[in-house]
């Protein structure tokens, strides 16, 4: 189990989207303890953070958010990639590629998302997981939970996408230290919750926080003026 947060700022620039995300990772330490790691992009006012609990790769080659070797991809995954070994040989065999840092199965993910793009690795992939990618050349941010929903990720805007804040993270623990949410409980959701004992996604416990549903890719693009 690892954890993941971040935030994005559109048009606001007042926010410091990489000192909320550090806030936000710090509340999910219990997540994974072992080692903690955040990458910003200061022109696109994006900040992923990610805290990582080790288990297949206990050296730093597993660190995250992981940045693809062409650097345009940015990934911070919590899961495990089952058939990992799978498509690392594919990569292997269809690229005689020889540049592992590890053994990771994050780095098998995403190195062969650099070569076949996300929709195509996701379709061959099997695990459970839940993830950030960001594309640096698409300026767009993908967030993205498995088929079964078996890892959790919640979303939330503040206003609109062009004038507020994305933020996201695995638990909403995460979410109060963005001071400008307004915890506003939702009465459907603590109905289905006091009936049913959970809370059928997309809703949350919180008005206006969303849970990303089970095999769904959130997809958030963004022109940049240079």
């Amino acid at each position: 189990m690892c954890g993941i947060a971040g935030a994005w700022g559109f048009k606001n620039k007042n926010i410091d989207v990489l000192a909320l995300s550090k806030e936000m990772i710090a509340s999910l330490s219990h997540r994974g303890p072992d080692s903690f790691g955040d990458w910003h992009d200061e022109k696109s006012n994006i900040a992923i953070s990610h805290s990582r609990l080790s288990i297949i790769d206990l050296s730093d080659a597993g660190h995250q958010p992981m940045v693809s070797k062409n650097e345009r991809y940015i990934l911070s995954f919590n899961g495990e990639i089952y058939n990992h070994l799978e498509l690392r040989k594919y990569v292997n065999n269809c690229f005689s590629y020889n540049h592992w840092n590890g053994n990771s199965d994050i780095e098998s993910f995403l190195t062969h998302l650099e070569f076949f793009g996300l929709k195509k690795t996701l379709n061959i992939s099997k695990g459970m997981f839940s993830f950030a990618l960001w594309d640096k050349k698409q300026n767009q941010l993908n967030l993205v939970r498995d088929r079964f929903g078996e890892k959790p990720l919640y979303w939330f805007f503040e206003d609109d996408i062009e004038k507020g804040v994305l933020i996201f993270a695995s638990e909403l623990v995460a979410f109060k230290k963005f001071k400008n949410l307004n915890k506003q409980i939702k009465n459907e959701s603590l109905k289905n919750f006091l009936t049913r004992g959970y809370i059928n996604a997309p809703d949350s416990i919180y008005e206006n926080v969303y849970q990303l549903e089970p095999g769904y890719i959130l997809s958030l693009k963004r022109k940049i003026n240079s």
